[in-house]
């Protein structure tokens, strides 16, 4: 990885490819599998009913994508689901529904934060959660939230989707995050951030 700044660009139709291969490059044959061109229609979608759902870090301008956050508002969910690669089932955070929690109405579910693994310790991730609550896309919510668990870096079967990419507990408590509760059943825990001035 080069040691040029980070830039942070919001997912166009152009950027769909740069997201989709910062999840599934390093898989052989990655553009061939079915999750992707899954992945490729719910960006499309999505993006055509609340845009960004996602912001790209790149060095050397945009020639080298080195991480993403995605993130969708709650009440959305239930229309577009989440990105088929982060839905593993039997990986999932949730047992149904990841917008079943007390503080969704009017929040925004961070569903994913991703650093390649070439580009992590450098801040790329500090970056994009800054660039996040200080855009515009989260002015009219009351907060945000995502869950946290234990990290696991490891893929589970390709085709089935990727563990929960989002990063430790304590680097979002140190944005302002706050523990809300545990999930029944689950090993997950749901962090919140109040948006509200």
């Amino acid at each position: 990885m080069s040691d040029g700044p980070i830039v942070v660009r919001p997912i166009s139709e152009e950027r769909i490819e740069d997201r989709l291969e910062l999840c599934w490059g390093g898989v052989e044959g990655w553009r061939d599998r079915d999750v992707v061109e899954e992945s490729r229609t719910w960006l499309e979608n999505a993006n055509r009913a609340f845009s960004p759902t996602t912001f790209i870090a790149y060095r050397n301008g945009d020639a080298d994508p080195v991480g993403m956050i995605e993130f969708l508002p709650a009440s959305l969910i239930d229309e577009f689901g989440l990105v088929p690669c982060r839905t593993a089932p039997e990986r999932a955070c949730w047992s149904s529904d990841p917008a079943a929690v007390d503080t969704a109405e009017n929040a925004i579910f961070l569903a994913c934060l991703w650093v390649d693994p070439d580009a992590q310790r450098e801040g790329v991730g500090r970056t994009l959660l800054t660039h996040l609550l200080e855009s515009d896309v989260v002015r009219d919510y009351d907060g945000i939230y995502t869950y946290v668990t234990e990290r696991d870096a490891e893929f589970v079967d390709p085709d089935a989707g990727v563990w929960w990419p989002v990063g430790p507990r304590e680097f979002y408590e140190s944005f302002g995050f706050e523990a809300l509760r545990n999930l029944p059943d689950s090993p997950c825990v749901v962090l919140y951030r109040s948006l509200e001035p």
